[in-house]
């Protein structure tokens, strides 16, 4: 009977960890998404452009795990920082005409 107590109480532990982790990538790409459309209205880039559109890609999609936060949060992360603009800036929209915006993060369900 013990022993199912310790798993039962490992498990409840790996789940507060995880929902811990996705609430800081989430509350990360809500920073991050600040950053680039603050960016895009004073100076925009193709960076900023190109950073945008990922997280519009990650937003729209029907998954919302973990990993996928976090690949979207590195991804669009470096693609804002680059000093080159990356191939998907080539796709993003051009300077002069403004990416769709998006709803923050945590107000979606």
């Amino acid at each position: 009977m013990r022993r199912i107590g310790i798993i039962g109480g490992v498990a409840l532990a790996a789940l507060v960890a995880a929902s811990a982790a996705e609430a800081r990538c989430s509350e990360d790409l809500d920073a991050l998404q600040t950053r680039i459309y603050r960016s895009l209205k004073v100076h925009p880039t193709p960076q900023a452009y190109a950073a945008a559109k990922i997280l519009q890609k990650y937003q729209e999609s029907p998954s919302s795990d973990e990993v996928s936060c976090f690949n979207a949060l590195a991804r669009a992360r470096q693609t804002f920082t680059a000093s080159t603009p990356p191939q998907e800036a080539q796709e993003a929209a051009p300077p002069g005409q403004p990416v769709q915006p998006v709803q923050p993060l945590n107000q979606q369900q």
